[in-house]
């Protein structure tokens, strides 16, 4: 046990009951009645509730304080009765678990009914099989490893056990059910196999998941409108007994029945790699929240190593002359032993991570498996039709599968969405070094980082981004280049989002001219690159009082020529100011209030729903994509792009976890599937933008356009957290594809 464990802290031991041989088969363990339970304060055993019908034991560890720090579970009493294995002999245990935290199961082993006779425990180092669950409300089946008991281990005792500390939150609520142990019984080793998964989804497969949902499909899929990314997943599971050794999925080119062909660099594959984050929701003050979880696209597998002992994870860094793995998960009372410039923002000399340019191979042991991503990019210039191809899975020198892969190229492109303000809060600043940190710093980006990241956003339909500079300050040397770089990404200067400064609440009359003197220099650089409205920030998130003194300066703003926008905690805020758009905190407007928000004609956009950084793909696709139609909103400005609240690569330093939605490097990015998940839901906007193009071309009484417009009607005011997108996707699609066969 490393010191880094040491922080752990025993929330609580809970033991399952194993009945007599005699009365029960060893496999079927149940939980004991109420009465038997040395923690009565802390659980309860429901007759309902549990997986597949089964009663349900429910773990509400309530805290003091509302704190972990000052609350331990009794380690010493356990209610299991002694239950007879035989040494050598291969055991199994599994439970069922819902809710959130982390556990071990252990298995106890004795010489004699006495605990005396204690011989063994898995609660040693190295010993416990350590679970994390995943607060996605769905049971996860947790199996231990094969339990081969040492000689004189002649009974058993079988725990339960929480390890902490988790959320500072008041409570922790734990499910489980269905527990079972008995002998292992030898079976034929299962073979290994290719599955196609679902990839833009909440149901995250992460190591508890020992079943898996797969697609019933034996074939890749794709269906995209030209210039479109579409993404697709699959995991590769190595035999039970033989380890794959360096598994690399290699795509042919894919042809048409024509003989037109898609080449197969327009299929861009990753790992999906599984590394220890906090919670997969944004949660203030989760400090020691660590779970494994699914989120990090590399082409190199290899750059970030995970530690079990440590509950945490090792970086590659690139030095010229050699490379090494450093630890990238100390807590926050951890790196507050070294100094502040460390805690946050690193010189790329200092940290150079950098993600392999192709994709590298990856060893999968027996048994286990590892997911992989495949993004279609389809070509501007493909013929619309099928095409087929393969995705070839080699170990080594040898074919292990392969998957046949199918693209469906439509008859036409999408079109932007309408009157949609695609933005996102980015932080990096322009400087001449460059650096891996939180943003907020001068020089935090380089032009090479800062291209590459502008290159990220337009590919992942992020038109429009603000500009993090001190426009008050030195920063606005640097905003010819920033106009410079955005050019160079593709990116339209003519409406631009300053933010990096604020325009404060200065009442002076040399203040505020100053204020309008500087508003004005900056129009003077961007207008030679099409800006024709300039936006500047208020003060973030400002209710009542400092809201009524920033509006002299909102004023001499205007009179400057600009524009003001700023987050906002609820709509109610925005409607007594000059604001001119209002980035708005929430989950639900009625179409009321945003009518009274709107008026002097105010823009509407949507932030924290979620906040960056939630490893929950369809979430986004869903909040950011057509739920922003469905309120009358005019665009989405979530926080953040990148935001470490520490150093950006370790999650756990700072009293949120970050919110990242792709990782910096020294010369790229790296991209996160909930970053694909919130492309997705640009995306929808546009089918939905191109649905009413090909909707107002068409015949109002023609069949095509009854029905599509019937389809618009009906989802306007759908239940969108029951809707299936991909079902939704493909509604738009059929319907765009019957209105330009009529037209």
């Amino acid at each position: 046990m490393t010191m880094r464990n040491v922080f752990l802290l025993l929330l609580g031991l809970v033991c399952v009951n194993v009945f007599n041989a005699l009365a029960i088969e060893p496999s079927e363990l149940t939980f004991l009645p109420m009465e038997h339970w040395r923690h009565g304060e802390h659980v309860t055993v429901e007759a309902t509730g549990g997986h597949n019908g089964h009663d349900r034991l429910r773990i509400q560890a309530k805290l003091p304080d509302g704190t972990m720090s000052e609350w331990k579970g009794n380690s010493k009493e356990n209610s299991s009765r002694f239950f007879p294995v035989e040494p050598g002999k291969p055991y199994s245990l599994s439970v069922w678990a819902k809710g959130i935290g982390t556990f071990w199961l252990h298995v106890w082993t004795y010489e004699k009914e006495t605990l005396g006779s204690f011989v063994h425990s898995t609660s040693l180092p190295k010993g416990a099989d350590c679970f994390t669950v995943i607060p996605d409300n769905e049971w996860h089946h947790c199996v231990s490893p094969t339990l081969v008991f040492p000689p004189r281990s002649n009974y058993v005792k079988i725990v339960l056990e929480l390890v902490g500390p988790a959320l500072d939150v008041p409570y922790i609520d734990l499910s489980f059910s269905e527990v079972e142990f008995g002998e292992t019984i030898a079976t034929e080793p299962k073979a290994g196999r290719v599955a196609i998964v679902k990839a833009i989804t909440d149901k995250l497969l992460t190591p508890s998941h020992k079943e898996i949902s797969s697609l019933e499909t034996d074939r890749l899929s794709f269906r995209a409108a030209h210039g479109e990314y579409s993404p697709a997943s699959f995991i590769v599971e190595a035999p039970e007994n033989k380890d794959l050794e360096a598994v690399l999925p290699m795509a042919s080119d894919f042809v048409s029945d024509d003989g037109h062909v898609i080449p197969a660099n327009a299929l861009d594959m990753k790992h999906l790699v599984t590394w220890y984050t906090g919670a997969p929701q944004v949660t203030r003050k989760q400090k020691n929240v660590r779970t494994l979880t699914p989120e990090l696209l590399l082409k190199d597998p290899t750059l970030v190593k995970i530690s079990e002992e440590d509950r945490g994870n090792y970086l590659r860094l690139d030095f010229p002359n050699r490379s090494y793995y450093t630890y990238i998960s100390a807590s926050m009372e951890e790196r507050n032993t070294i100094p502040y410039k460390e805690h946050y923002h690193l010189d790329i000399k200092e940290f150079p991570v950098r993600d392999s340019a192709v994709l590298k191979p990856v060893r999968i042991p027996a048994g286990e498996r590892r997911q992989f991503w495949a993004t279609l990019h389809a070509p501007l210039d493909a013929p619309a039709g099928i095409y087929r191809g393969k995705i070839r899975i080699v170990n080594g020198k040898e074919t292990f599968k392969e998957i046949p892969v199918e693209m469906e190229i439509l008859p036409f492109e999408l079109l932007p969405p309408e009157n949609f303000i695609s933005s996102i809060y980015y932080k990096g600043q322009l400087g001449p070094n460059g650096a891996i940190g939180a943003g907020n710093f001068a020089d935090s980006k380089n032009e090479t980082q800062y291209l590459a990241e502008m290159r990220d956003l337009m590919a992942h339909g992020v038109t429009n981004p603000p500009i993090f500079q001190w426009w008050r300050g030195d920063g606005i040397q640097y905003l010819d280049k920033c106009l410079k770089l955005r050019e160079e990404a593709g990116m339209d200067n003519r409406v631009l989002f300053l933010w990096g400064s604020t325009t404060g609440a200065p009442d002076k009359p040399e203040e505020l001219l100053k204020l309008k003197e500087r508003v004005e220099q900056v129009f003077a650089i961007a207008r030679p690159h099409g800006a024709e409205e300039i936006y500047f920030y208020g003060i973030d998130e400002a209710r009542g009082d400092v809201l009524a003194r920033e509006q002299l300066a909102w004023k001499g703003v205007h009179e400057a020529g600009g524009k003001i926008y700023v987050a906002v905690i609820n709509l109610a805020d925005c409607r007594e100011t000059s604001l001119d758009m209002a980035v708005v905190c929430g989950t639900h407007y009625s179409a009321e209030e945003v009518a009274k928000a709107r008026e002097k004609g105010r823009k509407l956009l949507s932030y924290a729903n979620p906040q960056g950084g939630c490893i929950r793909p369809e979430t986004y696709r869903r909040n950011y994509g057509l739920l922003i139609w469905q309120w009358g909103f005019d665009g989405a400005m979530t926080h953040a792009y990148q935001c470490g609240y520490g150093h950006i690569w370790n999650d756990f330093d700072g009293m949120f976890r970050d919110e990242n939605m792709a990782y910096p490097t020294i010369d790229g990015v790296i991209d996160t599937i909930q970053w694909e998940g919130y492309r997705e839901g640009i995306d929808d906007l546009r089918y939905l933008a191109t649905l009413n193009g090909a909707l107002r071309k068409a015949a109002a009484d023609s069949p095509a356009a009854v029905q599509a417009a019937k389809f618009l009607t009906e989802l306007k005011k759908a239940d969108l957290s029951k809707c299936d997108l991909d079902n939704v996707r493909k509604q738009m699609i059929d319907h765009i594809l019957k209105l330009l066969e009529n037209k």
